[in-house]
């Protein structure tokens, strides 16, 4: 049996198939595209968070080094150094309020 279908309905046929198919390839680039916008935004946010929190704990490290070698220091220049010039000493360093993190025991 031959096909009496006409040119003209052979075509629209195919643009029936076609129109839908090419609609949901670009509805998919789309959505694609906007994944992946999304992902880019979310890892400069992580680095820019990643890289402020290693510039706060370098700040911090650097802050407890000089507090422990400005404990140094002060151990070196008193002949002896008792719990109570000590614990004076830790005190004024204000080391709790300054420096969270380090034990002023």
């Amino acid at each position: 049996m031959s096909s009496t279908r006409s040119p003209t309905q052979r075509g629209a046929r195919i643009v029936g198939v076609l129109v839908p198919l090419v609609l949901a390839l670009i509805s998919a680039a789309a959505a694609w595209r906007v994944y992946a916008e999304a992902g880019q935004e979310d890892r400069q946010r992580f680095e820019r968070l990643a890289d402020h929190a290693a510039s706060v704990i370098e700040e911090r490290l650097s802050d407890l080094s000089d507090a422990a070698w400005s404990g140094r220091g002060h151990s070196q220049a008193s002949h002896s150094v008792d719990r109570e010039a000590w614990r004076v000493y830790v005190n004024a360093l204000n080391l709790d309020g300054r420096s969270a993190g380090l034990s002023s025991r």
